[in-house]
């Protein structure tokens, strides 16, 4: 399920061990986002996220701020772009529920 990072209720509770899957738009579409890149991240962890993935399918820059952004985090930050953010941001829009496993392939 993802986080609605933007909310500040605090009826929103969530079970630990999810993982907060964010849609960066272009920054020309959202020009005062409700939080930072690395403000977003914090606040995903502080939740109990146990990973972040952006899709950045929208905003390439945003791979550039993920540099500085890892520092200080205990949870691995993963960008997603292109179809497999597509079909991954399907399964959120429709609110489902799926297991993740996320695998790094070396270069």
């Amino acid at each position: 399920h993802p986080l609605s990072l933007c909310n500040t209720s605090e009826d929103e509770h969530t079970e630990s061990g999810f993982i907060t899957i964010v849609k960066l738009e272009q920054p020309d579409r959202d020009p005062n986002p409700c939080l930072s890149l690395a403000n977003k991240a914090k606040l995903a962890g502080e939740r109990g996220a146990r990973a972040i993935l952006f899709d950045i399918t929208d905003d390439e820059s945003a791979a550039d701020q993920v540099q500085t952004l890892v520092i200080g985090l205990s949870q691995p930050v993963v960008l997603i772009r292109g179809h497999d953010a597509e079909l991954l941001m399907g399964v959120v829009n429709k609110n489902r529920e799926a297991h993740v496993k996320i695998e790094v392939k070396e270069p």
